[in-house]
């Protein structure tokens, strides 16, 4: 029964684009965005007890720089998406050096 339910609500999700409009398809996005970060933050809060917002900053720079390159640059936002990659990569490896140094907690 809940393989069903899931195909269901699969498939629903899939033809979204056919049954909603451009709000509903934004809001179905943010919905999913907000449950990937809780999810996200529930497996290392909660199960690995560590906090850590390192990973919320590269979330963040990478938002910001694929809302820049849209608005700013006028990039489609698929075209924006390696962009935002790169720029989180980048700032990845400025921090690396520096924090994999750090001892203990």
């Amino acid at each position: 029964m809940k393989r069903i339910l899931s195909f269901v609500v699969i498939v629903a999700l899939i033809a979204a684009p056919l049954w909603t409009d451009a709000g509903g398809l934004r809001l179905m996005g943010e919905i999913s965005s907000f449950m990937a970060l809780a999810v996200l933050w529930n497996l290392l809060a909660g199960y690995a007890d560590l906090v850590s917002v390192g990973r919320q900053a590269f979330v963040g720079i990478g938002a910001y720089t694929l809302f820049s390159c849209c608005i700013f640059l006028g990039l489609p936002p698929i075209a924006a998406i390696p962009l935002a990659m790169l720029a989180s990569g980048a700032v990845a490896l400025i921090f690396a050096p520096l924090l994999f140094r750090l001892d203990g907690a």
